[in-house]
């Protein structure tokens, strides 16, 4: 790092960091809380923060890279964190194994990183005690969202660092400070944070889980037995968490909580994944404070790769087959299996009469669906699909019945089927009510139709007791 070691030499910034570091006892059980947040808010693999003295890297807290914690020192030249102070400026590198400036460096060809963001953490004077960064072993195209939960982090450490020389009122002020930073820096999170304390009472759930979480709105002291019913969080394979499986519960007992998957359904009911992670929060003196826990949606993620997946089960299906019927089946199978259906169909289109004709059909378990001969174009789910040349997706098929509410009384008439019947290809000539209504009729008595709450129809018939029935 020659040719830019006038700044790291500075004698003022050296007595400085001589302070801070001789001041740190205090705080620095919290670095780690949040270096942890600081990669989660900016969702890259590696963050840490370090005292960077004229010619060492002394580390402060770290997360994702093996064998460097707090206590660890390296010398700048094996690191990029000394240009920060050098530059006096936060520094910013898409690739640094294409950036001109870290030609031939050991902190690059080394530990292989390449996208770099570091921050400065400053003294009231303005001088560089610290930095905090994060990396990544691939290059990275930083967003603003990014580099200002970077910058929030720097604030917050200096917030730390510099509040212990001050008297009581700034110490207070000072705290008030990183309260603020801490709490802006969650709710800035795209990435779901809890936090409990050492009873186990839930003290926080920051804006992003607050957003998708049922029931997030009475979470405040509520205990660990009554956090799975409280937010619906089930296993993969549909299992509610027991108390005791929960990663907050886990790491409050001292456990470390990597990847944990859940499923929880978001304000709609719909079922989204999560992967969580979570860390025990203690104290200088190892006593346990509570725990914290970051929560991912990785939903499109798992879906990606699903889709990944069928892709190549598909591709591996069809050089065996030996005709269309045979590649139909061993398609739908694949589909069926790796998205996690219980049926499928495949339609092709025959342009000599114009209609959409059953190619093959799969089912997981028990007897398939009856398929018709031929399906007109935009009738059915294939019709409709094959007319406008784009997915068609029904969430429920039962939703709103099979019957609209304005073709309740055309019912009774011969052979009618109807619309949504037809849309959705089911055959059939009709539910055979005009026989009903003519036997009802005979008995001298009603039959009425209504649409029932939630899905389906109700039939109502009503029946003199004193009246005989007409002949037959």
């Amino acid at each position: 790092m020659a040719g830019i070691g006038g700044r790291l030499g500075s004698v003022a910034r050296l007595a400085a960091v001589r302070r801070a570091r001789d001041d740190s006892a205090g705080w620095r059980p919290i670095i780690d809380h949040v270096v942890e947040l600081t990669a989660a808010a900016t969702g890259l693999p590696v963050a840490l923060a370090s005292f960077i003295t004229a010619d060492r890297q002394a580390v402060l807290g770290a997360t994702g890279v093996d064998g460097v914690a707090a206590g660890y020192e390296l010398p700048l030249t094996v690191s990029l964190c000394g240009h920060v102070v050098a530059s006096d400026l936060p520094m910013i590198v898409a690739d640094a194994v294409a950036d001109e400036r870290f030609t031939g460096s050991d902190a690059v060809r080394l530990h292989g990183i390449r996208g770099y963001a570091g921050f400065p953490v400053r003294d009231d004077d303005g001088s560089i005690l610290a930095v905090v960064a994060v990396a990544a072993h691939r290059p990275v195209d930083w967003s603003a969202e990014q580099l200002r939960c970077l910058d929030h982090a720097a604030r917050v450490l200096a917030a730390l660092m510099t509040g212990t020389h001050a008297a009581d009122v700034a110490a207070r002020t000072n705290a008030q400070r990183q309260r603020a930073f801490l709490h802006a820096l969650l709710e800035c999170l795209d990435t779901g944070v809890a936090a409990c304390d050492e009873q186990g009472r839930l003290v926080l759930l920051n804006r992003a889980l607050r957003d998708f979480l049922t029931g997030s709105e009475g979470y405040e002291d509520s205990p660990p037995e009554q956090w799975a019913d409280l937010f619906h969080v089930t296993h993969p394979d549909g299992r509610l968490f027991a108390a005791d499986e929960m990663p907050l519960v886990r790491a409050l007992c001292g456990q470390t909580v990597r990847s944990d998957d859940q499923i929880i359904p978001d304000r709609r009911g719909r079922p989204r994944r999560y992967t969580v992670n979570a860390t025990p929060i203690t104290d200088r003196d190892g006593r346990r404070l509570g725990a914290v826990a970051a929560v991912h949606d990785v939903t499109d993620q798992r879906r990606a790769e699903r889709f990944r997946r069928c892709e190549l089960a598909v591709a591996r299906t069809l050089p065996a087959a030996t005709d269309l019927e045979a590649a139909g089946r061993a398609v739908l199978a694949a589909v069926g299996e790796t998205l996690g259906w219980p049926y499928a169909e495949l339609w092709l289109f025959d342009p000599l009469t114009d209609v959409m004709r059953p190619a093959a059909a799969w089912t997981r378990d028990g007897p398939g669906l009856p398929m018709p001969a031929h399906l007109p174009t935009g009738a059915g789910l294939a019709g409709v699909a094959w007319t406008e040349q784009q997915p068609v997706w029904v969430e429920d098929i039962r939703a709103g019945g099979l019957f609209a509410a304005d073709e309740l009384e055309q019912v009774f008439e011969r052979f009618h089927r109807s619309s949504r019947v037809r849309d959705l290809g089911i055959p059939g000539t009709g539910l055979g009510l005009p026989a009903s209504r003519l036997i009802v009729h005979r008995h001298h008595g009603t039959i009425t139709l209504r649409p029932t709450p939630g899905g389906g129809v109700t039939a109502t018939v009503r029946l003199p007791l004193d009246q005989p029935p007409n002949g037959l």
